[in-house]
């Protein structure tokens, strides 16, 4: 007879060794399994919440370039309506004491109302021929810039933009020149002809510390950087002008040359805990380690989300610091390593069990069954864990989301705060009211509060659309909504003026609405300025009718705005779209609505003209073309 398996053995051993050699693979299985998953867990979350915080984190940084992009272009085009001005041209060509005096003023009154450092004019030989601080101790005046390289692309017949030092007040900024060309010659395009030889340069100077001022509440690090990789704005101190690479010889001895950054050092911030070379600007979503610059002790560790500036060579970036996400990947190498150590000893417990039933049957049975119970405890304390996890990811995801808001509300915050006060006042009164017993004129009042929230809930609506970014692609615009539009946003001010309007558009029977080639921000933009032209022409008249008619014809769709005020002087006329040109009284605006008014219709290959109603009061002309196709155009310069 063959020998028969003995019943008691497992896998040939017998129960006692097998139990040993269990638990002997149980401590190679952790020592080895344990720290491979807790590993694996935690870089998988850690790449979750990198990439995570990196989307999260996208918006800020649009928001920061909008910003730095606005506080740019808001002042682009000062310098440039000043180089077409014939009056610098005729001056840089003749300069006389009276005229640089004169010129002076202008340029001190215009400096202050756009909030710009400098405004100056230099010559062609790059001498400050009149400057706004003409009357400080630091004055541009006579001071020679022909070493910029601003100054030098103007006399290339092109736009200068440059950010530097002053090398009188060590002040940084960023320089925008528009180069004058000769009064009568052609104006308006760069880069001019080669024959166009400029008189000289109109020059702004901006300060960045309304930028800077504006990233200090951001938790995260945010740095501006120049082509050569030198920073520039930043909201830590101890950053700037620091390069993020080790330039060469040559780098620094042009920066040198162009006094840039006048009696200062540039050197690398230690990244990854040495000088970055020779990187020239970091990837989306590199991590890097930056030391301390102040006494060069060991920083922290950032991931880098970057942007490239718009009409700049500067890159923007956002250096988020890495200890939330290297938290969030303890937490899953714990939780990961805590479900091996589950997972592993469940298995032993039940082969343990298995290999038991040989020797106890019923006693096997009953730790069967405490084993599956504490199992199942352990598993609901994992998956409660869990759940944690996922609700402080949650309100974490919220709060971004919240703070987002809340540096979006601040766009809309002057224009309800009229109506913000009408309530209080309306509020303080029903107090007074109520207490006096006149229940009828407090109805009067909270129905003007009712009135007031209506209104704060139109404006916020209207002033989403209205404060967008244009996009800058031509196409069709509905021309009866956006004069629907722009009405209200004026819509208080027409009611508080006491001014009816007048509306004449075509009516359904002439067909669809009429629409026009442009841009429905900057159109509204347009309708804006001329309505409200209009309110301010009728103050004090016994007759305040604002009238406005669209009128489709075979080749264009004309819209005219008439008022009831005493209509325009006819030596202003021929004046009435120049720059700085205004029949307003002093404090009463710069004279630069009409002109970029103008200059928008043109791009929109339109027209705007004004003159005098035979029966009284202003009229102005808007002379828009129709759409042949339903593509983006590209704007008329």
């Amino acid at each position: 007879m063959s020998e028969q398996p003995d019943p008691e053995l497992i896998f040939g051993l017998s129960p006692g060794e097998a139990i040993a050699a269990l638990r002997l693979t149980l401590l190679a299985g952790l020592a080895v399994a344990l720290p491979l998953i807790s590993l694996a867990c935690g870089s998988w979350e850690a790449g979750r919440a990198r990439a995570e915080l990196i989307a999260e984190t996208r918006g800020t940084l649009e928001i920061f370039r909008a910003n730095l992009v606005s506080e740019r272009e808001k002042h682009e085009a000062v310098p440039f309506l000043l180089a077409q001005a014939d009056e610098i041209a005729t001056l840089l060509a003749h300069p006389t004491p009276g005229g640089i005096d004169h010129l002076n003023h202008r340029l001190a009154a215009t400096a202050e109302a756009v909030h710009a450092a400098a405004l100056y004019v230099v010559d062609a030989a790059g001498t400050t021929l009149a400057a706004s601080n003409w009357s400080a101790g630091a004055s541009f005046v006579g001071k020679n810039f022909s070493y910029r390289p601003y100054f030098q692309a103007t006399l290339r017949g092109e736009v200068g933009r440059y950010f530097a030092l002053g090398s009188s007040s060590h002040q940084p900024g960023y320089y925008i020149a528009y180069p004058v060309r000769p009064e009568g010659r052609s104006r308006g395009a760069y880069p001019v002809r080669p024959d166009e030889r400029s008189l000289g340069a109109v020059v702004i100077k901006l300060g960045m510390e309304r930028v800077e001022q504006s990233w200090t509440a951001d938790s995260n690090r945010v740095i501006v950087t120049d082509a050569d990789g030198v920073i520039i704005i930043t909201n830590t101190p101890g950053w700037r002008y620091h390069s993020l690479k080790a330039l060469e010889p040559a780098d620094l001895e042009r920066i040198a040359a162009s006094q840039k950054f006048p009696e200062i050092r540039i050197e690398p911030l230690p990244v990854n805990d040495q000088p970055l070379d020779p990187v020239p600007a970091f990837d989306a979503g590199e991590t890097i380690g930056i030391g301390d610059v102040e006494n060069g002790a060991r920083g922290a560790r950032y991931v880098v989300v970057s942007s490239p500036v718009p009409g700049t060579d500067w890159s923007l970036s956002l250096l988020l610091d890495t200890r939330a996400i290297q938290s969030r990947a303890m937490a899953a190498a714990v939780i990961g390593g805590f479900g091996t150590v589950i997972l592993i000893l469940a298995g032993f417990l039940l082969l343990h069990r298995w290999m038991r039933s040989h020797e106890r049957g019923a006693d096997q049975r009953r730790a069967r069954a405490d084993l599956e119970r504490r199992v199942a405890a352990r598993t609901a304390d994992l998956a409660r864990a869990n759940e944690n996890l996922r609700v402080t990811q949650n309100e974490l995801v919220q709060a971004a989301k919240l703070a987002a808001l809340g540096q979006m509300s601040a766009s809309v915050a002057h224009e309800i705060n009229q109506p913000l006060a009408a309530i209080r006042a309306y509020a303080d009164n029903a107090m007074v009211l109520l207490e006096r017993g006149r229940v009828d004129t407090l109805r009067d009042n909270l129905a003007e509060i009712t009135g007031l929230t209506r209104r704060l809930a139109a404006i916020t609506q209207q002033l989403k659309g209205f404060a967008r970014k244009a996009a800058g692609t031509l196409g069709p615009v509905n021309l009866a909504e956006a004069v629907d539009s722009a009405l209200t946003l004026l819509g208080h001010r027409l009611r508080g003026e006491g001014v009816r309007v007048r509306l004449e558009t075509p009516s359904a029977a002439d067909g669809p609405p009429p629409l026009v080639i442009g841009e429905d921000v900057r159109l509204q933009q347009v309708l804006v300025n001329l309505f409200g032209n209009a309110v301010d022409a009728m103050k004090g008249r016994p007759e305040r009718l604002l009238s406005i008619t669209i009128a489709p014809t075979p080749g264009a769709t004309l819209l005219t705005v008439r008022d009831t005020g005493p209509g325009i002087d006819a030596a202003a006329l021929p004046r009435l779209f120049e720059a700085f040109f205004t029949t307003k009284g002093l404090g009463s605006g710069l004279g630069l609505g009409l002109s970029i008014s103008a200059g928008i219709v043109h791009e929109f290959g339109g027209s705007l003209a004004a003159a005098n109603h035979p029966e009284g009061g202003a009229l102005f002309t808007l002379t828009l073309q129709p759409p042949t196709s339903t593509g983006p155009v590209e704007p008329s310069r």
